[in-house]
């Protein structure tokens, strides 16, 4: 995923109208679905700085309530560095109910997010697939948890068709996939501090952090692949 991709556009929300209504797609593709990403990054929740620790994000969802980025005119938008639409497409599912797990020296918590803060995010052309939330400029592809390079690509760009563009999404496949983590606000220019960001828990605010890095110059990114981080993104039934 490049720095040119449809993640550039979440940056200049008055270009785009999020059409959040529900796609039309096969029963066998409207079902519940999770999903799951694993990272070791620096987290905090409430007062408390957990370093290098285990981090797992579940987002349980309906795959019927994934919806496509739209353009004011009401056509699809496509990733930008992709001349053809028909290459690839950028999707979000708003609509679920999330939840953090944070592993530290043997102990886990476990915090519930409230809701309308996160949702799934996914560029087919780019390769780029994680959670972005409703916060920071109002939408963050890039944070709180987001992956690239490695199979997260291949696996990211498995997609649909313009014929049928809700079928066969990564985001109604299960599968899974590893690659560069990152943890960005402002992606994709300066990545900022989540200080001033909090996600909202049962157990207080949650912070998320971009401590394993490669940066050129301050806090620019080199690219979103310069993270010397490494997780994992998967796609499962929600169990019954």
């Amino acid at each position: 995923m490049k720095k040119s991709c449809a993640w550039l556009f979440f940056r200049r929300p008055a270009l785009l109208v999020f059409i959040l209504a529900a796609l039309a797609c096969e029963p066998a593709l409207c079902s519940p679905m999770s999903y799951e990403a694993t990272a070791v990054t620096d987290i905090k929740v409430g007062d408390t700085l957990y370093k290098q620790a285990g981090v797992k994000i579940r987002f349980d969802a309906d795959t019927s309530d994934i919806v496509p980025v739209t353009l004011p005119d009401g056509s699809q938008l496509a990733s930008g560095i992709c001349t053809n639409p028909a290459q690839g497409w950028f999707w979000m599912l708003p609509k679920g109910t999330a939840r953090v797990t944070i592993t530290s020296r043997g102990k886990s918590i476990t915090a519930n997010l409230l809701q309308d803060q996160m949702f799934v995010a996914l560029d087919e052309c780019s390769g780029g697939i994680g959670f972005g939330s409703f916060t920071g400029s109002g939408v963050e592809p890039g944070y709180p948890l987001s992956f690239t390079t490695g199979t997260a690509v291949a696996f990211a760009s498995k997609g649909s068709t313009p014929a049928n563009p809700a079928k066969g999404t990564p985001l109604t496949i299960p599968g899974s996939a590893s690659g560069s983590a990152f943890s960005c606000i402002g992606y994709p220019d300066t990545c900022n501090s989540p200080d001033g960001y909090p996600l909202k828990s049962d157990l207080g605010d949650i912070y998320f952090y971009f401590p394993y890095n490669f940066l050129l110059g301050g806090n620019t990114l080199l690219s979103q692949s310069s993270s010397l981080n490494y997780g994992t993104f998967s796609v499962f039934p929600t169990p019954q």
